[in-house]
């Protein structure tokens, strides 16, 4: 068995863990997992006064692009790349 002076023997200590996924990146992935093959699409401009429906694409302008995940009466959950948002939606103009 191969032994360095030192007792080290690489065959007996596993591989280092990988780190765990952050927070950041997990909201990341979910937003690319989402948006997957769709990105080339037009998204709509996010205005309260439009209304949405699950699977849009809206362009906002603080947040991004992002997915509707969720429509639930005039509230839209919406998934940016920073993480999902409860916007308005098809409030009166």
């Amino acid at each position: 068995m191969l032994r360095y002076a030192n007792g080290w023997d690489p065959l007996r200590d596993p591989a280092p863990p990988k780190p765990a996924e952050t927070a950041a990146e997990q909201k990341e992935r979910a937003w690319k997992e989402a948006l997957a093959g769709r990105m080339d699409e037009k998204a709509a401009p996010y205005r309260t006064t439009a209304r949405f429906a699950p699977g849009d694409l809206v362009d906002h302008t603080k947040f991004g692009r992002g997915l509707v995940r969720r429509v639930d009466g005039a509230k839209i959950e919406v998934i940016f790349k920073d993480g999902a948002r409860l916007l308005a939606h098809a409030m009166p103009g």
